[in-house]
């Protein structure tokens, strides 16, 4: 192979190896409606928080350190920054990161969270933050955050019963898909999710977010930064081989 057409093909490969940065967005996907649950201990319920006092704001966050799960009444806003009015509950099953080996899951286009709020006669509420991590060991290698807040205008009644279900937007699945494929199976299935949230005009609770594996397809769709890097080295091919092409005599 030239040497000129060997570096448009090194080129073109470095650039599709740059390292994906760990962050996306989580959207509300309304097509999916209501998910069914059936309450804590049995759905992998891994936040609950409800707001304090007579308050309507509440927040919290289960993360990972130190091989163990630590639990904060500090969650993160859509706006930006945290807050911490709490409470996070910490009872049995309220307040657990789940590993991937739990919930099934294998392939990023599986990953559901589902936000179970449990106000009085269905009464509205308004997610204000939430934020997902994907730990690997106590490596958090994943951040992907709810872009806006998001108003509810009618719940579902009942802790842990049904909810809304937020997944990675469609565009950043197949780039965040690569990081998976870079582990062994015995490596993804202990990747383990947490969560970090805050809500307002919360009036019952406790709110809660389990998470899941969804069903549906697979397909990986290349991300658009990667198609133009893959485009660019194309073209840059593309013109080598022009400026190679022999002249013809007139």
């Amino acid at each position: 192979m030239p040497r000129q057409l060997l570096t448009v093909f090194l080129v073109a490969a470095t650039c599709l190896a740059i390292p994906y940065v760990a962050s996306a967005d989580l959207i509300f996907d309304s097509s999916l409606g209501g998910v069914a649950g059936s309450g804590l201990g049995t759905v992998l319920t891994i936040l609950s928080v409800q707001s304090p006092g007579s308050g309507s704001i509440e927040s919290g966050s289960v993360q990972r350190s130190g091989g163990t799960d630590v639990t904060s009444d500090v969650g993160v806003l859509a706006s930006g920054g945290t807050t911490n009015v709490g409470n996070v509950k910490t009872g049995t099953s309220q307040a657990l990161t789940s590993t991937f080996g739990e919930t099934g899951i294998t392939h990023v286009s599986q990953i559901g969270i589902v936000f179970n709020a449990n106000e009085p006669s269905g009464n509205s509420i308004t997610l204000t933050g939430l934020q997902m991590s994907i730990f690997n060991g106590n490596s958090d290698i994943l951040d992907a955050y709810l872009a806006g807040s998001t108003n509810f205008v009618t719940t579902f009644t009942g802790t842990g019963k049904q909810g809304f279900v937020f997944r990675i937007d469609p565009a950043q699945r197949a780039a965040l898909q690569v990081i998976l494929d870079g582990l062994t199976p015995a490596a993804l299935m202990e990747l383990r999710i947490a969560l970090s949230a805050s809500a307002s005009n919360a009036t019952g609770g406790p709110e809660t977010f389990n998470v899941g594996a969804l069903a549906g397809g697979v397909t990986a769709v290349l991300e658009p930064a990667t198609l133009l890097l893959l485009g660019s080295g194309l073209v840059g091919l593309g013109v080598w081989t022009r400026r190679r092409r022999p002249q013809r005599l007139t």
